[in-house]
């Protein structure tokens, strides 16, 4: 019973990941990676915020805040850049991938 309790609360979290890449892809028509990148951002500073024992609602800000930064960069690098959509989102994909490995 506990297996699938834990398959269905890992499967909501990343569904909400999921959705995002949805309404990215399908309704935006933009293939914008960074979800994968911004969601795992959220996690990372989640998890320092709880361990320096932040109160619950500063860390729900604080993730999407860093996840915000996230997109808005993405946007940055695409519109300012004049980068393609697809490139960008890797690009700061990648780029969130060693943020989240020096944050840990």
């Amino acid at each position: 019973m506990i297996f699938y309790l834990t398959a269905l609360a890992l499967g909501l979290c990343l569904s909400a990941m999921g959705l995002g890449i949805f309404i990215t892809m399908k309704i935006f028509r933009i293939p914008d990676i960074t979800t994968d990148g911004s969601y795992t951002l959220g996690g990372v500073v989640t998890a320092i915020l709880l361990l320096r024992e932040w109160p619950m609602p500063a860390v729900i800000a604080a993730a999407m805040a860093a996840g915000s930064v996230a997109g808005v960069l993405t946007g940055l690098v695409h519109t300012r850049l004049k980068i393609d959509a697809l490139l960008s989102g890797i690009l700061v994909m990648t780029g969130l991938y060693s943020i989240n490995l020096n944050l840990l």
